[in-house]
């Protein structure tokens, strides 16, 4: 068993919502990522505690980073010294919603974020290389699923996430 499948399993077992939002996300969504990382969403604070990873065993290492002023807290789990996964803890109700709507793609494996909630996620994070996956997400699906779904949800956003989506949603064609 991987580690990342691993770190899926304890989830599971202690009950914490999480689902895929890193590369493993863009993949199954059809988009190209612009990193390769594996990133696991949760909006349990319990996993900031490094107790709570302890069952992975003694080749596991916890870093936890968890400044208030950030848009979120990170735990970065390492296997022999080469990061595996990070764990994003959001900090706000509607992040909740993302978690609640997340799907096993191919009826199996670990959970994955709804296209669109992939896009809210990027949005609120607000990075260039998040603005690059909006696009590719956009692109990869043809915005006709993923644009209702995100106008309906952006509200919940702060402004300047808002701003952004603004200057990306894809623009209706003239007839």
């Amino acid at each position: 068993m991987t580690l990342l499948e691993r770190i899926d399993a304890l989830l599971v077992e202690r009950g914490v919502l999480h689902a895929l939002t890193g590369a493993s996300a863009m993949v199954a969504h059809g988009a190209h990522p612009t990193a390769g990382d594996e990133e696991l969403f949760v909006t349990d604070r319990r996993v900031l505690d490094a107790g709570f990873w302890e069952p992975l065993g003694p080749d596991v290492s916890v870093d936890v980073e968890d400044a208030v002023d950030a848009p979120a807290s990170v735990v970065h789990l390492r296997e022999r010294d080469q990061l595996v996964a990070t764990v994003v803890v959001g900090r706000h109700r509607w992040q909740d919603d993302v978690l609640a709507r997340a799907v096993l793609i191919g009826g199996r494996g670990l959970p994955v974020a709804e296209a669109a909630d992939l896009v809210l996620l990027k949005l609120f994070a607000g990075r260039s290389q998040d603005r690059a996956e909006i696009e590719q997400l956009l692109a990869a699906n043809h915005g006709e699923e993923i644009v209702p779904k995100v106008e309906a949800r952006s509200a919940l956003l702060p402004l300047r996430s808002r701003k952004m989506w603004l200057a990306l949603r894809p623009r209706p064609s003239a007839p």
